[in-house]
């Protein structure tokens, strides 16, 4: 998908960006698991979620996981 390419460009310029496609699939996810495999080959990571509110907590614990970046003021 275009909005694929789009996100595997973006972690392609700053391969230290974590760039994440969040799917919803309420009835299931077999269908995304050849997209999950294609997009973690191009380095966007993908979320198969069944609801917004799952998205919403996921994203939420990602952004509370990530570590400060480093302060190059001085």
């Amino acid at each position: 998908s275009q909005h694929l390419l789009k996100l595997a460009a973006l972690h392609a310029s700053d391969p230290s960006l974590r760039v994440v496609l969040c799917v919803l699939a309420p009835n299931g996810a077999s269908a995304m698991r050849l997209r999950i495999s294609y997009g973690e080959s191009l380095g966007v990571e993908t979320w198969v979620l069944a609801s917004t509110e799952e998205a919403a907590r996921r994203i939420e614990q990602a952004i509370h996981d990530q570590p400060e970046p480093p302060d190059f003021a001085e």
